[in-house]
């Protein structure tokens, strides 16, 4: 007990000793948050001319989207249909494990989710179909959805005030078979119809 106390006296002694262990130097590492500031600094104009680059790369694509292929003007009225039946490759299911459609099944999309808007193909190119379409549909945006195939649509679509679609590189136009403009596409049961003006 003797030997405890005594070690417990002389501690506070012990640690005030001021003896010198190493040398301390001051930390010289710069601070992180500045030296990202100061690269990001020295890169802002190389940055700013990035993005002025790809602003107007944005600009021009969207004034002037990917055309597919050029449907040729319709020479003379023609109707056909699509029927958009799917075979289904893999078997569709519920959230809940139920089966939908199986692996093999044919279904149509126009059973689950019709049309509901006629849809109107043509080229914003050429004045002759621009107003043909501007007096058949009378720009009805409840009834009619209007697909620019060809041609810068922004200036079309600020003259008639409503929205215009562009049918970048022909996907649906292909997917649809479609051969000539102006063209509208109905619903007509389960299978769409096709008609060239």
């Amino acid at each position: 007990m003797l030997l405890l106390l005594i070690l417990l006296l002389s501690l506070p002694k012990l640690a005030m000793a001021e003896e010198v262990i190493a040398s301390v130097y001051p930390v010289i590492e710069p601070n992180m948050a500045t030296e990202i500031q100061q690269r990001l600094q020295s890169k802002a104009t190389q940055i700013a001319e990035w993005q002025q680059r790809l602003a107007e790369k944005v600009q021009l694509r969207v004034a002037q989207p990917h055309e597919g292929p050029v449907l040729s003007k319709s020479k003379k009225p023609t109707s056909y249909y699509f029927n958009p039946s799917i075979k289904a490759s893999t078997s569709f299911l519920a959230p809940d494990g139920q089966t939908l459609i199986k692996a093999g099944d044919t279904f149509n999309p126009l059973q689950f989710v019709p049309l509901r808007q006629n849809l109107i193909f043509f080229s914003a190119n050429d004045a002759q179909q621009i107003q043909h379409i501007s007096s058949l549909t009378g720009l009805d945006t409840l009834r009619w959805k209007f697909i620019v195939t060809t041609g810068a649509y922004i200036p079309l679509q600020k003259l008639w005030k409503i929205q215009l679609y562009f049918d970048q590189y022909g996907i649906i136009s292909q997917k649809l078979g479609l051969k000539h403009i102006p063209a509208v596409v109905k619903q007509e049961g389960n299978v769409l119809r096709i008609d060239e003006l």
